[in-house]
């Protein structure tokens, strides 16, 4: 076994479960455009959040399987969207599994920020497809993520 959990991926995938977004308009008048006799859309209240999951799984090949699974919602003045993607990376098939600690140092490491990537860029393009300028998530928003996300492992051998 080489010493990084990162040398022992040999490919990745990314797969979306939902791409929304919303753009709020302002009427004439000032205020926002009423839409509660269009459709329900929940209130989640202004602001951004985002949550990760991470888990261990084979594949269909029974190769050994990390799942990094991220939600993003934001609901400002401006825009409503969720996203809602994972990352699966895959693992030589060596006899062993990767072990809780080289789950997370891979989280850690790399599996979370590429996650965090395309859901960045997302948002950005999302945007932009309803006329607004990308909205800033700070850099520091994953770093501030990454001792929620360990809490939130799952066992897999459990």
């Amino acid at each position: 076994m080489t010493d990084s959990i990162i040398d022992r991926v040999t490919r990745g995938n990314i797969r979306w479960y939902r791409r929304a977004v919303g753009r709020k308009y302002v009427t004439e008048e000032g205020g926002p455009w009423d839409e509660s006799g269009l459709w329900e859309v929940p209130d989640t209240g202004d602001g951004l959040r985002i949550a990760f999951r991470l888990n261990l799984a084979s594949s269909a090949k029974n190769e050994p399987l990390i799942i990094v699974r991220a939600l993003l919602q934001l609901n400002d003045d401006r825009l409503l969207a969720e996203l809602d993607c994972e990352g699966q990376f895959f693992f030589e098939e060596d006899g062993e599994d990767p072990t809780n600690d080289e789950i997370r140092r891979f989280a850690e490491e790399c599996g979370i920020e590429y996650v965090f990537g395309y859901l960045r860029s997302a948002l950005a393009d999302s945007a932009r497809l309803v006329g607004l300028a990308a909205p800033i998530i700070p850099p520091n928003q994953i770093s501030d993520l990454v001792d929620d996300v360990m809490a939130s492992l799952i066992d897999a051998s459990a």
